[in-house]
């Protein structure tokens, strides 16, 4: 059911900005066709914000919860990644370090910290 919620939002902004999905029942209906065609719908959309657990590199570095905007989403073996754009490296969406929350991430710092990894 969330593919479909986040199905409709994103062909309602595609309508809202000028596309010619003209009403609600007509995207509804579109979202239920595409998806029992098999559309693969991303988790997250471009521009939304993800947060990350990110782990010391160096034992004078402090863990911290960090911050970003997706700027790019890629589907491998089963598994959505995202991007930053900032360099070429994607985080699993919902793995170990990109979480949908700010809260998501510092529970799974917190996490790894007592277990050491």
């Amino acid at each position: 059911m969330k593919s479909r919620t986040n199905l409709v939002g994103i062909l309602t902004d595609a309508a809202a900005k000028g596309f010619s999905l003209a009403t609600r029942c007509k995207v509804e209906w579109l979202a239920d066709r595409l998806l029992s065609k098999g559309v693969l719908v991303p988790p997250v959309r471009i521009g939304q914000k993800v947060y990350a657990a990110i782990k010391p590199v160096v034992e004078c570095d402090i863990p911290t919860v960090a911050e970003y905007e997706v700027r790019g989403i890629l589907y491998r073996d089963g598994k959505w990644y995202v991007t930053d754009g900032s360099c070429d490296e994607f985080f699993e969406v919902g793995g170990e370090l990109c979480k949908f929350t700010f809260e998501e991430a510092e529970k799974a710092l917190a996490e790894r910290s007592e277990n050491g990894t």
